[in-house]
C-alpha cells in the first residue's frame, strides 16, 4: 500500500514537472510572436520590427497605406487609345468587414476621383469578405451590378489601380495636383465620409447637401447598373405590397452599431417608434411603413405598434436590437446578405419620405434617391415624446473616425495580410511587385 502511494507521488510530480514545462515553452512563444508583432507610435510614423524573409515589399506597403495611397499603375504601350482607366480594387487591402452600402459607397469614392481626372472608371470586387465569394477569380461586383468599361484596363494606354479606400483628404489632394475635370458639377468631397447633420467626429465634417446627393445620383445613373434577376426582386416587392400606397421608409441599424454612434450606444427602440408615429401622422391615407432593419427584434417592435401597415423583406437578421451577433459578419452566404441588403436599399430609396440616423445604407438611399425626403431620427418636437427624448449621457468617441482608421500596427497587418493574399488578381502587375506610386502627386 505505501509502495502504491509513493508510485502516485512520484507519477504526480512527473505530471506536475510535465505540464510546468509544457506552460513555459507554450509562454516563450506567445512572448516571441508578442515581440514580432509590437509596434510604437511616434510623429504620425508607426515603427515596428515586423519583415518578412519571403518580399521587400512590406516597407513601401506600410508607407503607402498609412497616406491611404496604395496605388500602382500599368502601362499599355502597344495601345493606340491614349485615354485613363482606374481600375476600383478596395479588396487588395480591404478583407475586413465592411458591409455592402459601404463597400458601395467607398467604389463611388473610386469613380468619383476617376471621374474628375477624366478617366474611365472599371471595378473588382474579390474575395472582399462581407459580400464576396472566397474564390478571388469572381469578380463579385458583376453578382450585384452590370461590369463597368468592361475590360477597359487592356485598351487604354495608362491605367492605375486603386488598391484602397484612399481617404477623403487623399481625394481631395488628388484633386489639387491631377487635372481637374472640366465640368462644374462634379463634386470634390468623399461620399463615404459625410454625414446628415453636424458631427463632433473628425473625418465627418462634411454634410450631405443637395448637390452631394445630386452629384452621387448622377454617378449612380451613369455606372451603378443592378443586375436584372436584383431588379426583378425590388419591382416584384414594390408592385405586391407598396404600389399605391404612401409609403414611409425607416432603416434601422441595430446590433454593433452603437459603436460608432457619437454617444457610444443605440438610440431606444421607442424613440423610433415615437419619431415613426411622428411623420406616418402626417402621410396621407393609404399609407404603410417599410422598415429595413439588420435585427428582427426592431420589426417586432414596430408590428406591436403599427400593425399590418408594416411591411418587410424576407432577410437575414439578429435576432436583437442591441445584441453584437451583427448578420454581416455571419457564416451565412455572403450573396445573399449583399443581395438583401441592396434590395431593402432599393425599396427605400422608391418611398416618399424617409427615417434614419447616421449610417452608410442611409447615405446610400439619399444617393439612390435625391429628392427622397430625409427625416433624421429625434429631429421632431420635443413635446410630441418626452419620454422617449431621454438620453443617459455617455463618454464622447469624438476622437475616433469610424471609416478612416488611424492606422493602427494591427490594422496595417491585416491590410498587408490581405494585400499578400489577393494581390496576384490586381490588373496591375505592378501592384503585385510592391510597385506602388505616389498617386496624389502624379
Amino acid at each position: 500500500m505505501r509502495i502504491s502511494q509513493k508510485r502516485l507521488v512520484l507519477a504526480f510530480t512527473i505530471f506536475s514537472l510535465f505540464i510546468v514545462f509544457f506552460c513555459w515553452i507554450l509562454s516563450e512563444m506567445l512572448f516571441k510572436e508578442d515581440v514580432k508583432k509590437t509596434a510604437s507610435f511616434s510623429g504620425g510614423i508607426y515603427n515596428h520590427n515586423y519583415t518578412s524573409r519571403e518580399d521587400g515589399i512590406w516597407p513601401s506597403f506600410k508607407r503607402h497605406f498609412i497616406m491611404s495611397n496604395v496605388v500602382a499603375e500599368r502601362n499599355n504601350n502597344n495601345s493606340n487609345f491614349s485615354g485613363v482607366a482606374c481600375a476600383s480594387e478596395l479588396y487588395l487591402t480591404t478583407c475586413g468587414n465592411p458591409g455592402m452600402a459601404a463597400l458601395i459607397l467607398m467604389t463611388l469614392d473610386h469613380i468619383s476621383l476617376c471621374h474628375n481626372i477624366g478617366g474611365m472608371p472599371t471595378i473588382f470586387w474579390r474575395n472582399c469578405y462581407t459580400v464576396c465569394p472566397r474564390n478571388a477569380s469572381v469578380n463579385a461586383w458583376e453578382l450585384f451590378f452590370e461590369s463597368v468599361n468592361f475590360k477597359i484596363e487592356d485598351q487604354v494606354k495608362k491605367v492605375f489601380c486603386l488598391g484602397n479606400y484612399l481617404g477623403p483628404e487623399a481625394v481631395i489632394q488628388s484633386h489639387l495636383n491631377i487635372k481637374r475635370s472640366t465640368d462644374k458639377n462634379v463634386e470634390r468631397k468623399s461620399l463615404l465620409n459625410l454625414s446628415f447633420r453636424h458631427r463632433d467626429v473628425e473625418g465627418f465634417e462634411g454634410i450631405i447637401s443637395r448637390r452631394v446627393r445630386q452629384y452621387a445620383n448622377s454617378l449612380i445613373k451613369q455606372y451603378i447598373k443592378v443586375r436584372p434577376n436584383i431588379q426583378q426582386m425590388v419591382d416584384v416587392f414594390f408592385s405586391k405590397y407598396m404600389k399605391g400606397y404612401h409609403v414611409l421608409a425607416v432603416h434601422i441599424r441595430g446590433t454593433d452599431h452603437g459603436d460608432e454612434m457619437e454617444d457610444g450606444k443605440l438610440p431606444q427602440l421607442m424613440t423610433w417608434i415615437k419619431n415613426a408615429e411622428y411623420h406616418f401622422e402626417s402621410l396621407p391615407s393609404p399609407k404603410k411603413i417599410f422598415i429595413a432593419s439588420d435585427n428582427s427584434e426592431s420589426i417586432r417592435k414596430f408590428i406591436s405598434e403599427f400593425g399590418d401597415k408594416v411591411i418587410f423583406t424576407k432577410a437575414h437578421r439578429s435576432y436583437n436590437y442591441e445584441g453584437m451577433d451583427s448578420v454581416h459578419l455571419s457564416n451565412i452566404d455572403h450573396y445573399k446578405l449583399g443581395t438583401e441588403v441592396l434590395v431593402d436599399i432599393l425599396l427605400m430609396a422608391k418611398c416618399r419620405h424617409f427615417l434614419h440616423a447616421e449610417s452608410s445604407v442611409a447615405s446610400l438611399v439619399a444617393y439612390f434617391n435625391p429628392d427622397i425626403y430625409t427625416h433624421f431620427l429625434d429631429h421632431i418636437p420635443k413635446e410630441k415624446y418626452k419620454e422617449a427624448d431621454k438620453k443617459v449621457p455617455r463618454k464622447s468617441n469624438s476622437n475616433i473616425n469610424l471609416h478612416e482608421s488611424d492606422n493602427t500596427y494591427s490594422e496595417m497587418l491585416e491590410s498587408y495580410e490581405c494585400f499578400k493574399e489577393n494581390k496576384a488578381y490586381s490588373v496591375c502587375e505592378n501592384m503585385a511587385e510592391g510597385k506602388f506610386i505616389d498617386f496624389v502627386d502624379w
